[in-house]
């Protein structure tokens, strides 16, 4: 096969890379196929590695000669029968190192029984040291908080580690071991970092693996516990972004800003302020008047009031594409999205008794594509208001909606919507109703509705489900476990 032909190749399988039955497929055409086609296959190996035995066994097959003498000097015998090595050499197609998986799988038992904890630590170094060579270029680091090993100590550790673009930690992961990495990798641009030290102090090599970075472009802080505690060590946290506010474009942030950090970053493009953690009796005020984000296209806020998104909203040069807002909005916020974002395909608000503002919003956002509403406080006037609002000032790209309630949708309502949505593009609907709001046979009754007009072009397709992410009508929620 020609350079040009294995390169088109490469393209090809680069458009069906997430569908592994077709790139199964492509591994028995030709051995040059096979070849192109690994690459993809162990890019990430937990995404098709289902199986911890078959999984393990695999990177025993990869271990040198010295490494098995050395099992066996200590009394590991790795296989009762024989077996040939790997034609291709897997591990060096890896871009993604997941210790935390690695380890679970050392930690089962279950794969190679009668073996003592000073065995198995004896393994799982040799097995380490086989990841972590020379030969390997990961692009992909996720850290868990128990790894404690001697990770550099190891010759290969800069080529192993030094096109690092992608790093999963926790602020309770080792110091020498971020402050090790702060020192290798230069080019990291995504952070994912598990907040939990709020009650103790900070960690220094986390502040240092942040502002090692050159082209620090993503931060996410998660699984933070939401309260007032250690605001010092938060504010070390926001200060240590502000030296890198050039290059930081997208923020997610679980806990309210203690620093004027959002003025400095000033190139956002995505900004989740997520206080979903707060106790209820919480004051959740922020302070973001004169904030100015002129890039920002996505803006996602759980448990922020509106009033304190009026502001920002108005000052992002009227490039937001995405608003998800949860908390309940007044006329203000309404007026200040129809006024400065004729961009916005994206939409989703609680609706209350605000009805007539969200059709003047309607007019104004013509670009408009999906419209996901929370109507808990909505009786049914309430509900034929809003469903005739939608009908006379949809724009015309609109055609997913979402609503979420814990009243009930009544069936003419419904039927009255879809029978005036005739003619336009077919709708992605999707409606879930909390508290025992349908009782069975009401259920029933929609889902035959939806059906017939499923039938009649009108609908595309509908679900009464919450599986599906906020502005998502197609693909379901990706289980956490299966990344892991």
């Amino acid at each position: 096969m020609s350079k040009l032909n294995e390169d088109v190749l490469f393209l090809i399988l680069e458009e069906v890379k997430k569908d592994k039955k077709s790139l199964y497929s492509c591994l028995f055409v030709n051995k040059e196929w096979c070849k192109v086609t690994l690459p993809f296959l162990w890019n990430n190996p937990n995404e098709y590695c289902k199986s911890s035995k078959l999984f393990f066994n695999t990177l025993l097959l990869h271990l040198s000669e010295e490494s098995k003498d050395n099992l066996k000097n200590h009394g590991v015998e790795l296989f009762t029968e024989i077996y040939n090595r790997p034609l291709f050499h897997y591990i060096y197609f890896w871009k993604h190192l997941n210790l935390h998986s690695l380890d679970i799988i050392f930690n089962s038992r279950t794969i190679m029984k009668n073996i003592g904890d000073f065995k198995w630590n004896i393994m799982r170094k040799e097995i380490l040291n086989l990841l972590i060579s020379k030969n390997s270029s990961y692009t992909h680091l996720y850290i868990y908080i128990d790894f404690d090993y001697q990770l550099f100590n190891n010759p290969g550790i800069n080529d192993c580690f030094s096109k690092l673009q992608f790093v999963s930690c926790g602020d309770n992961t080792k110091q020498y071991i971020l402050e090790g990495f702060a020192s290798i990798c230069k080019s990291i641009k995504s952070l994912r970092i598990d907040i939990v030290m709020t009650d103790k102090n900070s960690n220094p090599g986390l502040i240092k693996l942040i502002e090692a970075q050159n082209n620090l472009n993503i931060v996410n802080f998660d699984r933070c516990r939401n309260d007032d505690s250690n605001e010092i060590y938060r504010k070390t946290l926001e200060e240590s972004l502000i030296k890198s506010a050039d290059t930081i474009q997208n923020l997610t942030i679980k806990w309210k800003p203690i620093t004027n950090m959002l003025f400095h970053l000033v190139n956002l493009i995505s900004l989740d302020i997520n206080l979903s953690g707060y106790p209820l009796y919480h004051s959740f005020y922020i302070n973001l008047e004169n904030v100015t984000l002129p890039f920002l296209k996505f803006l996602r806020t759980y448990r922020v009031p509106s009033r304190n998104l009026v502001s920002l909203v108005e000052n992002t040069n009227r490039s937001l594409i995405e608003i998800n807002a949860d908390a309940n909005h007044n006329g203000k916020f309404t007026q200040a999205i129809r006024n400065n974002c004729p961009k916005i395909e994206y939409l989703r608000l609680p609706i209350k008794d605000n009805i007539s503002e969200l059709g003047k919003l309607l007019i104004s956002c013509k670009c408009l594509k999906g419209l996901y509403i929370i109507t808990d406080a909505l009786d049914e006037s309430n509900w034929d208001e809003l469903i005739d609002t939608l009908i006379q000032f949809s724009p015309i790209n609109l055609y997913k909606f979402k609503f979420t309630s814990t009243k009930y949708l009544k069936l003419e309502s419904l039927k009255f919507f879809l029978d005036n949505w005739e003619k336009r593009h077919s709708m992605l609907l999707q409606i879930v109703m909390f508290m025992g709001s349908l009782e069975r046979e009401q259920r029933q009754q929609q889902i035959n509705l939806l059906e017939e007009y499923k039938g009649k072009g009108i609908i595309k397709n509908f679900h009464f489900s919450e599986e599906f992410e906020d502005f998502e009508w197609i693909k379901k929620k990706i289980s956490l476990n299966s990344c892991l």
